[in-house]
C-alpha cells in the first residue's frame, strides 16, 4: 500500500532488515503517469546497531514531550532512544501505560501495567468503550490455509500474484507462517 511519497507500509514480512534492498520495485506511475517507477524498494526496519532518522526522531521527542498520556504497546522498550520516549512524557507531569506480555525496564514508571497479548487488551478495551473496531478493508494480511498442508499460491506485498521479480528465496513473503501470532506492518522506502 502507498503511504507517503516514497514509503509503502507492508502489512507482510520484508525479508530484510538495516535499510537494505528488499527486491521489489516501486510501482507508483512517474509524474507524468506514462510508467511505474519502477525505483528499488529498501527496507526501513532497522537493526539494533541502527540509529532512527533524526526527521523521526525529533518529531517523536517533541510529541512525547507534549503528551498527556503515552500509551506503550506490544515493546520491550529496550532499543534506545525510541524506548526512552515514554519517560519525556511522564517527567512533563503526563502519564505512562505499559501493555506487554512480558516486564518492561519502565515498569516502575508505568502508572498502569498490563502483562498481556495487545490485541486482546485493545479488542476488550474498544468493547469498554462501546467503540466498534472497524472492519479491515486494506489489503490482505495473510492468505487462508487450503484444505492440504501448505498449498499456498505465491503472492507478494503489492497483492500481485506474480512474484517473478522477487528472487526464489523471497517468494511467499506474505503467507502467515504462524497465524497465532499478532503481526506488526513493515515499511519499506520507494524509489532509492
Amino acid at each position: 500500500m502507498f503511504l507517503l511519497c516514497r514509503q509503502y507500509v507492508r502489512d507482510c514480512v520484508v525479508g530484510t532488515m538495516g535499510l537494505k534492498p528488499t527486491g521489489r520495485f516501486c510501482d507508483v506511475p512517474k509524474v507524468r503517469g506514462l510508467r511505474a517507477c519502477r525505483g528499488k524498494l529498501v527496507d526501513t526496519i532497522l537493526d539494533w546497531e541502527d540509529s532512527l532518522p533524526d526527521k523521526d526522531l525529533n518529531l517523536a521527542d517533541e510529541a512525547s514531550r507534549k503528551a498527556d498520556l503515552a500509551i506503550t504497546l506490544g515493546t520491550s522498550l529496550q532499543i534506545k532512544p525510541s524506548g526512552n520516549l515514554p519517560l519525556l512524557t511522564k517527567r512533563k507531569g503526563g502519564k505512562l501505560v505499559i501493555i506487554n506480555l512480558q516486564p518492561t525496564k519502565h515498569d516502575r514508571y508505568a502508572d498502569l501495567r498490563i502483562h498481556g497479548y495487545v490485541d486482546e487488551v485493545m479488542t476488550q478495551l474498544m468493547h469498554r468503550l462501546n467503540i466498534e473496531i472497524p472492519v479491515w478493508t486494506g489489503p490482505p494480511t495473510k492468505l487462508e490455509p487450503k484444505d492440504e498442508v501448505n498449498n499456498h499460491h505465491p503472492i507478494d506485498c503489492n497483492g500481485i500474484s506474480d512474484s517473478s521479480h522477487i528472487k526464489k528465496e523471497e517468494r511467499n513473503p506474505c503467507i502467515d507462517e504462524k497465524p497465532h501470532l499478532p503481526k506488526r506492518a513493515k515499511v519499506e522506502t520507494a524509489c532509492t
